[in-house]
């Protein structure tokens, strides 16, 4: 190729030196060789040891590949700076500002910054070899390699655990990010450490492009425009380049939150060229050079140059200066006030979202919480240190725990986020907290046990303990290496507090002011005009933190209200809010909410459909959980409804056990339109864009699908603020989602963890209310297909909440004979033998053993009812009936094949009834013909399987033989130290626990 990149884009009197092939430049009269000098010194500990210095020549042109020394940093390196180049650059002439010859890494820096190991990394950064097809895996071996002659050269310098600042240029940056996600994945553990101490990244110029194709574009038609004269081929080399670019981005921001979870964030900053190419124009626009939610510069130079600065007093240098300085600066002081990583294992880590970009204030707070525990927890007897927080809703005290966990979440082992807003979100997030933690039966009392058993020292928020009747100690557990957060708005819950508490305040004016400001996306340079203006806003707004935050966003996106023109908008939407709603969330949040109604309004007035598609959408969410709605939800529903025909509803009468699970065509039409035929995630996704514009919803868009988030006070307001009608829509729309996504409830998917919540706050709702215009048929279809998901998940209060739904709805409305009835009794029997009422149990499964038994004798339904009838016979002490109940079943479902799961299921439980009538030898007899069948069928983990192996251990210590029992314990134990398989498809049998039916 005649022409290299660099050499069309280099300036003009540059180039000619460069054709005469002569090497590099040499370095400049304040680039001495002792600022090439490298030293194997040790680092460990810091400052101490005998230095070791290579002088290596000068780099030069085809020298520079691998890890390059430019300065040892001296006596007592604190970081190590990683310079990486991009694409036709090189390690050495990247950084050298060619007319005053200064090779700023080497000159500038080691002087600026004189206790940091300066590096470069030099790769082969040929274009076509870069983005050759037939190698597409060109960026990821730089990577790989850049990886393993960093490891090797800290190793051979005892400098392992040195923390590590990246500096890279255009595509150079894409491999610094590679490289980070090969570190953290890899099998190879001393590899981990280059991910592990990365503490900041200063990115020049880096297409941070993602999956977004036409962007790639726009950076590959400039390439394109410069090679065309001279290779026409490039055209066909940069089209793959989009697909890795997606890889890249996935992994890298996937590393981003994890560390944000393990708090220890990266810091990143992220530069953008300011000027054009000339001949060629913009390399890598300004959009796709950031990174959301990282800081974010302009250099004043093109895309080439701004890499290379004359001297201290260019701007560009100073701000890249500026960021490793800083950061340099956070690695010392960590170092020197608290445990390195090596010393401190990161734990799990459960965090709801990252601190807001809007965060302001608080500091003392954190500073005083930070005072608190670290009060010595031995005069507290067994309890952990709590502090309680206390406040109205939207001031921002969840807030304040989330940047607790930002700037001390290192202190822990592992971090926990409860969410304490209802019993279900509570015992789900014990659950959530208890795998994170390898328990294998994480309920409330099993966690809190091995949290208060735990050596290493751990943080649990509980957030939202608001409600008067709870007691909330149930949710703290025991032990002295925890401490608690707990943030609420009842003044009782200050009970709780062990080592102190605060009543979270409004902002100072000032803070207020400037929160505004910033939410407004008013430019800084313009505060000062815009004071009195910003400052009349608050005063109207109260100077409540989310109501400020709100308006700002309404500001700031529409430009329809300036902030002069903003109070009179809100005061006529107060108005209308406290005219029409007079209850007690209203007038105590009535600026919140007419903040969020300037922004319905005005969704409610466009005539835009993405705005319409938003407001829907909000009313929607009313119903369900106000965290963690996954995009998947409506995906999963959109598809199911696709493929349900159109056709003639069926009857009350007529209706037989699989109609009464069906959804028809009527359920279809309650779906949005953009999910009635087919998923339409661009006009969804857009509608959230919206409302997360409006700062109404946070939108979390991670490795895996798009999730939206609200405040509690959002979620409370977008269900206050609809009339009844809309109520029952929105509420049956909701319902309609999550029935759909229930499919499939008779087998465990990971998805279902996601779910769950969701439904368990759709069915918290007035249910008689909200289905009341809905025919029986339609609404028991939604309602039963919740009721099988809830029983299949062990849900037993969500359960117990909608089966008493279901009564007031549909009972005495049907005969015992017709399905509805069959399901009800069937499921008020399910609740009554959870609660422990069996004989209550017995009679209402009698009820619907008896309808069954006019099926014929082998029939799937009637066998289920005599299986469930016979555990409720167990549990009520009438073990004869049972055993006669199950030696008929196990007979009849002799002509299943030997693994069905029902077969199984009741072998399993006549076992349990021969156990109890003493008859130990059978039931050993039939339990061991069950776990081998099992064990050539399900996974290690399966609950089946394990319940089974249990109780097969129980019945060999009953018979005395505990050796057998040890061996299938030692089993057990082993199979527990491996990762377990969520990803199972096998089919749950009829029993999933000892004690159920």
């Amino acid at each position: 190729m005649p022409f290299k990149l660099r050499e069309l884009l280099r300036p003009k009197e540059s180039r000619s030196r460069s054709r005469s092939r002569s090497p590099l430049p040499e370095p400049s009269p304040v680039t001495d060789e002792a600022s090439l000098q490298y030293s194997s010194q040790a680092a460990a500990p810091q400052g101490t040891g005998t230095q070791t210095t290579i002088r290596p020549a000068p780099i030069g042109k085809g020298e520079n590949y691998g890890v390059i020394p430019l300065y040892d940093g001296g006596a007592n390196p604190k970081v190590d700076i990683v310079f990486v180049h991009g694409l036709t650059g090189n390690a050495y002439n990247t950084w050298l500002h060619e007319k005053t010859s200064v090779h700023w890494p080497s000159a500038l820096l080691k002087q600026d910054i004189p206790d940091a190991r300066i590096l470069s990394y030099g790769y082969d950064a040929d274009i076509v070899n870069f983005w050759n097809p037939a190698s597409n895996s060109r960026l990821s071996n730089h990577a790989e390699n850049m990886v393993g002659d960093l490891v090797r050269t800290r190793e051979r310098t005892d400098t392992e655990s040195r923390k590590i600042l990246f500096v890279g240029h255009s595509l150079g940056g894409l491999v610094v990010e590679r490289a980070l996600s090969y570190s953290r994945n890899t099998a190879e553990k001393h590899l981990h450490q280059i991910e592990r101490c990365t503490a900041g990244i200063v990115f020049l110029g880096v297409p941070h492009y993602g999956s977004d194709l036409t962007k790639w574009g726009s950076f590959g038609t400039q390439m394109v425009n410069v090679l065309r004269p001279t290779n026409k081929d490039i055209v066909r080399v940069l089209q793959p380049g989009s697909e890795m670019l997606r890889e890249v981005q996935t992994g890298f921001h996937s590393i981003l939150r994890l560390r944000q979870d393990e708090n220890s964030k990266i810091s990143i900053t992220c530069f953008y060229e300011e000027l054009p190419v000339f001949g060629v124009g913009e390399i890598v626009p300004s959009h796709s050079a950031e990174i959301k939610g990282y800081s974010f510069y302009g250099i004043h130079a093109n895309h080439m140059d701004m890499t290379k600065f004359p001297d201290r007093e260019d701007r560009g240098y100073d701000a890249v200066l500026g960021e490793l300085r800083r950061w340099k600066k956070l690695v010392e002081r960590a170092f020197k006030n608290e445990p390195q990583p090596d010393c401190k294992p990161i734990g799990p880590r459960k965090v709801p979202r990252a601190t807001s970009l809007l965060y302001a204030g608080r500091e003392e707070l954190g500073e005083r919480l930070a005072q608190a525990f670290s009060f010595d927890s031995s005069t507290l007897s067994t309890r952990p240190r709590t502090f309680v927080i206390r406040g109205i809703g939207g001031i921002g005290k969840s807030e304040v725990c989330l940047k607790y966990v930002e700037d001390y979440g290192y202190r822990y082992w592992g971090v926990f986020w409860l969410d304490a807003t209802t019993v279900a979100t509570a015992e789900q997030g014990y659950a959530d907290i208890g795998g994170l933690c390898g328990i294998r039966e994480p309920n409330i009392e099993a966690v809190k046990s091995s949290l208060a058993y735990n050596s290493q020292s751990w943080l649990l928020i509980i957030d939202n303990a608001d409600d008067p009747k709870t007691d909330y100690s149930k949710y703290i557990p025991p032990g002295k290496k925890g401490d608690i957060l707990l943030t609420t708005r009842n003044p009782e819950c200050e009970q709780y507090q062990t080592v102190g508490s605060e009543i979270l305040e409004d902002l100072e004016p000032e803070l207020a002011k400037k929160l505004l400001l910033r939410a407004a996306s008013v430019a800084k340079e313009q505060w000062k005009e815009k004071d009195k203006a910003a400052e009349a806003v608050v005063n109207v707004l109260g100077i409540h933190t989310l109501a400020i935050i709100q308006a700002g966003a309404f500001i700031g996106r529409h430009k329809l209200s300036n902030l002069e023109d903003y109070p009179k908008i809100f005061r006529e939407q107060k108005e209308q809010v406290m005219k029409f709603h007079s209850n007690q969330n209203v007038s105590t949040y009535g600026n919140v909410y007419a903040t969020f109604e300037v922004s319905a309004k005005h969704l409610l007035s466009s005539e835009l459909q993405e705005d319409l598609d938003a407001l829907e959408f909000l009313h929607i969410l009313a119903f369900m959980h106000n965290s963690g709605f996954s995009e998947a939800i409506f995906k999963r529903a959109a598809e199911y409804a696709s493929g349900i025909a159109e056709g003639d509803e069926i009857s009350d009468d007529e209706i037989s056990d699989d109609e009464v699970l069906s959804l028809s065509a009527r359920h279809v039409t309650r779906l949005p339109e953009y999910a009635q035929q087919g998923w339409s995630s661009l006009r969804w996704r857009k509608a959230c864009s919206i409302l997360e514009s409006l700062s109404i919803v946070t939108v979390h868009e991670d490795d895996g699908p798009v999730t939206v988030s609200a405040h509690s006070l959002v979620h409370a307001w977008a269900k206050e603020r609809q009339d009844h009608r809309s109520r029952c829509l929105a509420w049956q729309s909701a319902a309609t989602i999550l029935a759909l996504s229930c499919e499939g409830w008779h087998s465990f998917q990971p998805f279902f963890r996601s779910l769950l919540p969701q439904v368990q706050s759709c069915v918290s709702y007035e249910i008689e209310d909200y289905t009341q215009n809905m025919p029986d048929m339609e609404a028991a279809q939604v309602l039963f297909r919740f009721a099988y998901f809830l029983d299949s998940m062990s849900e037993e209060t969500s359960l117990s909440v909608l089966v008493q739904g279901l009564r007031l709805r549909l009972e005495d409305k049907h005969r015992d004979d017709q399905e509805l009835a069959i399901q009800m009794n069937y499921f008020s029997g399910r609740v009554s033998y959870r609660q422990g009422k069996y004989k209550e149990a017995v009679k209402l499964f009698e009820r619907v053993s008896n309808v069954r038994g006019k099926l014929a004798e082998d029939h799937p339904d009637r066998l289920v009812s005599q299986h469930v009838l016979a555990i409720a016979y167990l549990a009520d002490g009438k073990v004869d009936e049972a055993i006669k109940l199950l030696e008929h079943v196990v007979g009849i479902e002799e002509k299943l094949a030997e693994d069905h799961p029902n077969r199984l299921a009741s072998q399993h439980v006549l076992a349990r009834a021969y156990l109890a009538d003493g008859k130990v030898d059978k039931a050993i007899h039939l339990f061991e013909h069950v776990v081998k069948v099992e064990g050539g069928k399900l996974a290690k983990d399966h609950p089946s399987r394990l319940i089974s192996l249990r109780a097969l251990i129980r019945a060999y210590r009953e018979n005395g033989q505990d050796d057998k029992a040890e061996e299938l314990e030692n089993m057990l134990a082993d199979d527990s130290a491996t990762e377990p398989d969520d990803t199972s498809g096998e089919e749950s049998s009829m029993v999933e626990d000892d004690d159920e039916p």
